[in-house]
């Protein structure tokens, strides 16, 4: 059972960021099934995938070198809650 009050997801942290490709995201979770969804500037998905997590802290690194330069939203979702933050993409 899920304890009511407690978040999934919280503190997203992309780092670095700017970043050249080489991206860890650094997050607090309750859950252990997280989805990642990563969308350029325009809403386009170019990276979505399910993601194992620990209860606490969390980092996972991430190889972005075959997008293009440019933003893009970093959203992380489980079952009760999600995180989104901005990523600025310069190879």
């Amino acid at each position: 059972p899920v304890a009511s009050g407690i978040e999934d997801l919280q503190d997203l942290h992309v780092i670095p960021n700017p970043s050249n490709g080489d991206v860890t995201l650094r997050f607090n979770s309750g859950t252990e099934n997280i989805r990642l969804i990563i969308s350029d500037i325009t809403g386009k998905k170019v990276m979505d995938k399910m993601i194992n997590s620990t209860r606490g802290m969390n980092e996972v690194g991430l190889d972005l070198h075959s997008l293009e330069n440019g933003i893009y939203n970093i959203s992380l979702s489980g079952s009760n809650s999600s995180v989104n933050e901005k990523m600025i993409l310069q190879h």
